[in-house]
């Protein structure tokens, strides 16, 4: 289910082999030149700020959004798993009384579902 969009690079692959000229072009901020270019910026920067550059500042300005993400990410996919135990004991309580409306049993399971597939994505 993931992985469909592979389906037309595999089938491109069997009619012909791939070859340097085949491939896409990447966007400019996947390419290196882009990375060097904006790392000496913040160098420079860095320089002009504080009489020499320092790497450390201007590599966390550099990547900080992609850490952050990252770790939101891993906040996420490891905080779901304490949210499984506390929905399988309501999804218990529901099974054991008999009054409870059906809708909530299929909104619990759903639920469960759900965050664990957040989960193996976010992982």
């Amino acid at each position: 289910f993931f992985l469909y969009w592979t389906k037309n690079i595999v089938n491109y692959g069997n009619k012909k082999p791939f070859e340097f000229s085949t491939l896409f072009e990447s966007r400019p901020d996947e390419k290196y030149q882009w990375t060097e270019e904006r790392m000496d910026k913040l160098l420079k920067e860095s320089k002009a700020k504080y009489g020499k550059p320092k790497l450390t500042k201007s590599l966390f300005k550099h990547i900080k959004w992609s850490v952050f993400g990252a770790m939101i990410s891993f906040i996420i996919a490891e905080i779901i798993p304490f949210a499984g135990p506390l929905l399988l004991k309501e999804l218990i309580n529901f099974m054991e009384d008999p009054d409870e409306p059906e809708w909530r049993g299929y909104m619990l399971a759903s639920i469960m579902f759900g965050l664990f597939l957040i989960r193996s994505v976010a992982t």
